[in-house]
């Protein structure tokens, strides 16, 4: 089932800050009649979010354990993980509550960068972002000038959201995700204008918006906090916004929540605010109360606007019925003050599922930042007092609607040690090994636990700050992992090299490259040897490239070369390729054009071949120059034929075919914009190739959902029903009837896919795929080559086709 995301806001109308910002308290202070901070080094300055994880953070880490990064596995990135080997061979998992990265316009995962720009300095033609903001902004072409709204704006690109922080506060500032959005206007607030922090350049502060009251924009990772200064009691003790956009009455737009609110003051008093939805006309204002009485000023208020954090919430048996989903305050509860078991427990889940399956897990952490407040320990009122936490196995899973009385049960099979909390400010820290094993072996890659109080008779709750909750998983793998590669070159012959980490010896190993933004591609396929470096010769340009290991029984993941290489043949000639003093291949320097030698163990010449299927494709015009229907448009995709069917996997970009005295070879490449689409067999996920043959012989007009294939007399139909083979269909006496089906060959198959992967660290690699055919020319005798169709499409629809 798929379930709709709903992504949380802590708006100018939200959350009341547990994160005191100390000099701007201070200032704050001075700044208020009779106010003073007191008792400084009591404060307890809270992480909102986890800090920045990179190379650098993690040997930091890692400096007292004597290991160090070797490199991070960019491949396995996900949105809110990073994976780095390690110099003893291990590879590190760290997954953050929040995102850590962005996908750009062409699927690559980026490292998130909070930085605010200037809108009126913005190129939207230069300017990284993310997908979500190129969206919001392709429309702007040129540079945006001073006319432009733009210009009124501070914007974080590179966010997996999309956020206007006004240069004058009253204007308001809107977040934008997918096809939801809200703006929020302050009511009767003044002109402000906006100061940039130059230092950090994600934070934006305005002065005197209303009495006594100062407001700071801050973007994050996760989307914008909002720090509201209320710096003496002369401050409002209420605030109303006008929200422009979908807010429904339980304050949600969509993908959007309003969180819920509160406050905490100079002392460390918390209090919760009250947010109500009501109509003014036909504005929508919400309105945000707090009951001041008793407060010491100067009061933090936190609003923060973020995208959900889904995999964390608690629930409350005081509100057996109310969820607590999106939450940054978590909260663990044992009894109240007069012995009424109130119990409240906090839940989260991981997808692990990137950890390959059966891996050894050497240790895996849950680090739940510090934490921020706690009411009386156990024994009540006493010196030393406690609250034991401990995480335990949760036997199914949660929603974000899941409330107490629905909260799944919890096995003490895999529990973690028990954590003894035992003053405000400490770091929270869980073992959770043991069950992190059971996940990788058992489960589909979720591990969901939940952190309960140990003991019954321990009194009341302990707070911790959700969005600075992380995980930290180190294991070993039985897959080969590439750990450093480096490119040299002679003229046109690249030489690859590399090292790899495995437990067992390379087999085999894959080559793959692309050439100037991936309209021509080369693939070295399978290749049955334990050597570590690998030498072709290739055509002029730029060309990047990925390899891939096999030891005894698993493939290791593609790793990025980290250099591109720019090949310049010397002119009208041919070049020669040798291994082992053995002529390999020969290469002519001015068509292009490859001959690769065999030998048999002797020695002895065993075959001449013509590679024909990697290193020439049909948009260099050689040799068969092909006409699709299709054009470039902004978003990067083609114009389909549909164009409600939009999808990258059926987008034909180049189709490269040759025959020789036996066999016609087709190769097709196809775009691929999501890393985990697989290139799939005809049947499957609705993913079919066709390829159309004339006959001179034929009678029969193909016309396929009402498109023309050029009236085509007679024609056998090519496509690939299984990974390894490929089927012919001739069509006769008015059907298709079945003439011939390929098997897997020793050396190779009548057709193979292959998916080259997104970048590594942020960089696009190959966004695309290959489809290859091989076809014995005596099992279509009458085929017309001159005319040919290859056809993207489904059993109902037809989504591209090119012709030549």
């Amino acid at each position: 089932m798929k379930f709709r995301k709903l992504r949380s806001l802590f708006v100018l109308v939200v959350s009341i800050s547990m994160l005191w910002n100390v000099d701007y308290v201070a200032m704050a202070s001075q700044q208020a009649e009779g106010s003073a901070i007191n008792n400084r080094a009591e404060e307890i300055v809270v992480p909102e979010a986890p800090g920045i994880i990179n190379e650098k953070s993690v040997n930091s880490s890692l400096e007292k354990k004597g290991k160090k990064v070797v490199r991070e596995l960019g491949e396995k990135r996900t949105r809110n993980s990073k994976q780095f080997l390690l110099s003893d061979g291990t590879v590190q998992y760290i997954s953050s509550s929040t995102d850590i990265h962005y996908e750009d316009n062409r699927g690559s995962l980026r490292n998130i960068n909070t930085e605010l720009l200037d809108g009126a300095a913005i190129d939207v033609n230069k300017a990284p972002m993310s997908k979500t903001n190129a969206k919001r902004m392709k429309g702007n072409k040129d540079k945006t000038s001073a006319k432009n709204p733009e210009s009124e704006y501070f914007r974080a690109l590179e966010v997996p959201y999309e956020i206007q922080v006004p240069k004058n506060f009253n204007t308001g500032y809107r977040i934008g995700y997918g096809d939801d959005e809200l703006t929020f206007i302050p009511v009767g607030a003044k002109a402000s204008k906006g100061k940039l922090d130059l230092t950090t350049k994600d934070k934006v502060l305005y002065k005197d918006v209303w009495k006594q009251t100062d407001v700071e924009l801050i973007t994050t990772s996760s989307g914008i906090k909002e720090n509201i200064y209320l710096n003496s009691d002369a401050a409002p003790d209420s605030f109303s916004f006008e929200v422009v956009g979908a807010l429904a009455n339980n304050l949600t737009a969509g993908e959007l929540v309003l969180m819920p609110a509160w406050l905490q003051d100079k002392t460390g008093a918390k209090r919760d605010v009250t947010l109500t939805k009501r109509k003014s006309g036909n504005k929508i204002i919400v309105d945000v109360k707090w009951d001041n009485k008793g407060l010491v000023y100067p009061i933090v208020i936190d609003p923060t606007t973020t995208i959900s954090m889904e995999n964390a919430m608690y629930v409350d048996k005081a509100y057996p019925n109310t969820s607590y989903p999106y939450q940054s305050t978590m909260k663990v509860q044992g009894m109240s003050y007069y012995g009424y078991y109130n119990e409240k427990i906090s839940l989260f889940k991981y997808n692990i599922s990137a950890i390959p399956a059966g891996s050894q897990i050497i240790s895996s952490s849950l680090d739940l930042g510090y934490a921020s407040y706690n009411y009386n320990f156990y024994p009540y009122n006493s010196v030393g007092g406690y609250i034991d936490l401990v995480g335990y196995r949760l036997t199914s899973g949660w929603t974000i609607s899941t409330t107490y009385n629905t909260r799944p049960a919890y096995t003490t099979d895999q529990a973690s040690p028990v954590v003894r909390l035992t003053y405000r400010g400490q770091r929270l820290i869980f073992d959770l090994k043991s069950m992190t094993q059971l996940a990788v072996n058992n489960s589909n890659g979720q591990l969901n636990f939940g952190i309960y109080r140990y003991a019954n008779d321990q009194i009341d709750e302990a707070t911790f700050n959700g969005l600075a909750s992380t995980m930290t998983i180190n294991y070993s793998t039985s897959a080969p992992i590439v750990s450093t590669g480096s490119i040299s070159k002679v003229n046109n012959i690249v030489n690859l090299s590399w090292q790899t980490h495995s437990e067992n010896p390379q087999l085999k190993y894959q080559i793959i490259g692309m050439k100037n933004n991936l309209w021509q591609a080369y693939d070295s396929g399978i290749v049955s040897s334990s050597s570590s470096t690998h030498s072709v010769a290739l055509a002029n340009g730029t060309w990047s490239f990925a390899v891939r290991v096999l030891n005894s029984t698993t493939w290791g993941p593609w790793y990025i070369f980290n250099n591109n290489v720019s090949v310049v043949n010397n002119g009208i000639g041919v070049s020669y390729v040798y291994s082992n003093s053995l002529l390999k291949e020969i290469f002519n320097n001015t068509t292009g054009e490859k001959l690769i030698l065999e030998y048999d163990l002797n020695g002895n010449l065993k075959k001449k071949v013509k590679d024909i299927s990697h290193t020439q494709l049909i948009t260099d015009g050689n040799p068969v120059e092909w006409t699709t229907r299709t054009r470039k448009i902004e978003d990067g995709y083609d114009d389909f034929l549909d164009t409600t069917l939009k999808q990258p996997e059926r987008d034909i970009r180049s189709v490269y075919m040759e025959s020789d005295s036996t066999n016609l070879y087709i190769m097709i490449e196809l775009g691929r914009l999501q890393n985990y689409d697989t290139l799939l067999p005809h049947g499957y996920n609705d993913d079919n190739y066709f390829v159309y043959l004339g006959a001179t012989s034929g009678t029969t007009a193909l016309t396929r959902f009402g498109t023309s294939l050029a009236s085509l007399n007679a024609y056998y139909e090519i496509a690939s029903w299984g990974l390894n083979d490929t089927t012919v269909h001739e069509y006769k006496n008015g059907a298709w009837q079945w003439t011939w089906t390929g098997s897997a060959e020793n050396n190779g198959f009548s057709s193979s896919r292959s998916f080259i992967d997104t970048g590594a660290a942020g960089k696009a690699f190959g966004v695309s795929a290959i489809l290859e055919l091989k076809i014995p020319l005596a099992k279509i005798p009458n085929a017309n080559l001159s005319k040919v169709f290859v056809v993207a499409g489904s059993n109902t629809k037809d989504v591209d086709i090119a012709s030549n």
